[in-house]
């Protein structure tokens, strides 16, 4: 069930999911709607999914709270770039909201919007959960 992508090298590889089941329907929704070049940024955000909610044992790294003016921002930045702008609207289109946070956070994790990424997970029910 893996997707297969290029590799901006052009090298034929696999793109797949965290090898954790929590995130399995996170990724069969994206499966085929991501550009292959945005491999990298999906995995990411899958990863991020799964990681946000630690379920047991020690934290090793010290949270680090999403200030929302920072995401805010870079939101609106995302919005005027000419390189999102087109693509931002298109998504915004997207009638199921979870695919949309999805691809949103993707995209915004590709071109280096890291807070009005997490801003875009943090609206998504965790991965795994029921």
């Amino acid at each position: 069930m893996a997707l297969m992508a290029l590799c901006s090298a052009g090298l034929a590889r696999e793109c797949r999911p965290p090898d954790d089941t929590r995130v399995t329907t996170y990724y069969q929704r994206l499966e085929g709607r991501v550009d292959p070049l945005r491999c990298d940024s999906l995995v990411t955000v899958l990863k991020k999914l799964v990681s946000r909610h630690r379920i047991g044992g020690r934290q090793l790294e010290p949270e680090q709270s999403l200030s929302p003016e920072r995401a805010a921002l870079e939101w609106q930045q995302a919005q005027q770039d000419p390189q999102l702008a087109g693509e931002l609207a298109q998504l915004s289109r997207e009638p199921d909201a979870v695919n949309r946070l999805l691809l949103e956070a993707v995209l915004l994790d590709a071109h280096g919007y890291y807070a009005a990424r997490d801003a875009r997970l943090l609206q998504l029910p965790p991965a795994g959960g029921r």
